[in-house]
């Protein structure tokens, strides 16, 4: 019994000594990663950078663009035109159905304000709105990925965001003494276990030369890791040091509409500002204090989710669990 409990200390040490190295190299090679980063984008940076706050230079759904994604920077697009009355629900087709508000609705002509946006921007809407239309009729439903295409190349070559080739950078990973060292006590915690060799208990000895491999193994393992080298991959981020500056300007002169601790509802603009540069959570504020909003929005999730649940229906079929 002795033995046995001796051989499961020896393992339990070495495995104890395995995972602690593990989790060490793990925690390096992401400081590692993580300083090459900074490092790429401190190289990017221009003095100016330094000091946001004045007036941003990029409109609203290229800034959503640049500080999240495809997908969001589509939505604010919506809420804006909504907000600003250059959309409209569709009553016949379901809440998130939406249609262009033409410049006269009911006899009465759009706001000065509604017309002035139309001209400004709507050459980038009426594509977006266009390509809607010969899918399913709702932008809300438009693959983010087509209808951001044209602006996010548009991002990439102004320098905001950097392409899909160019994300991810090499960065030199050293040899680390304390995973050699760990090698070193791993082979003669490996030998160790040679003291409990006894050829008349078969048992023990099947055991032992398993974990004798086994440890060989592992610690072959560490002490080709701690002795060489190796090239890793850190990804960027996907906006530019270019684009940090646009959006760090944006909330620094936008401050007032973060929802963080905002309990007034927004104007239109405000809304918009919040949701491009501050992100879900504005979204969020503006459901509660917009009932049009909500329903749109709702009605998306809920869509999302029925095409979901018709994919794991069609993968997996109708069984009982699913």
């Amino acid at each position: 019994m002795g033995d046995w409990i001796g051989l499961f200390s020896v393992w339990g040490v070495f495995y104890a000594l395995y995972k602690s190295t593990e989790w060490n190299d793990f925690r390096r090679d992401r400081q590692i990663r993580a300083e090459a980063v900074e490092r790429h984008l401190e190289a990017e940076r221009q003095p100016e950078d330094a000091a946001p706050g004045r007036q941003p230079l990029l409109g609203t759904t290229s800034l959503a663009l640049i500080a999240y994604h495809h997908s969001w920077a589509r939505d604010t697009l919506v809420v804006d035109m909504l907000l600003h009355g250059l959309l409209q629900r569709s009553k016949a087709l379901g809440s998130s159905y939406l249609e262009v508000r033409q410049p006269r609705s009911r006899g009465r002509a759009a706001s000065s304000r509604a017309i002035a946006k139309m001209g400004e921007t709507w050459t980038r809407e009426q594509q977006i709105i266009a390509k809607a239309t010969g899918s399913d009729g709702s932008p809300l439903r438009l693959d983010s990925d087509t209808a951001m295409g044209a602006l996010y190349q548009e991002l990439v070559t102004d320098g905001y965001i950097r392409p899909a080739d160019a994300l991810t950078i090499e960065v030199e990973n050293p040899p680390h003494r304390t995973t050699l060292a760990a090698g070193i006590v791993g082979l003669l915690l490996t030998g160790l276990q040679a003291l409990w060799w006894d050829p008349n208990n078969h048992r023990l000895v099947s055991c032992l030369l398993l974990g004798i491999v086994m440890s060989a193994f592992w610690s072959a393992a560490m002490l080709t890791s701690g002795l060489t080298s190796a090239t890793v991959k850190a990804k960027l981020p996907s906006a530019t040091a270019r684009g940090e500056r646009a959006i760090a300007e944006a909330r620094a002169h936008w401050a007032a509409v973060d929802p963080a601790g905002r309990t007034e509802p927004y104007t239109p603009d405000e809304a918009v500002r919040a949701m491009a540069v501050f992100g879900p959570e504005a979204l969020g504020h503006l459901e509660r204090s917009n009932s049009t909003v909500k329903a749109i929005f709702d009605d998306q999730r809920a869509y999302f989710q029925r095409l979901n649940d018709r994919r794991m229906s069609l993968e997996h079929g109708d069984r009982v669990g699913w």
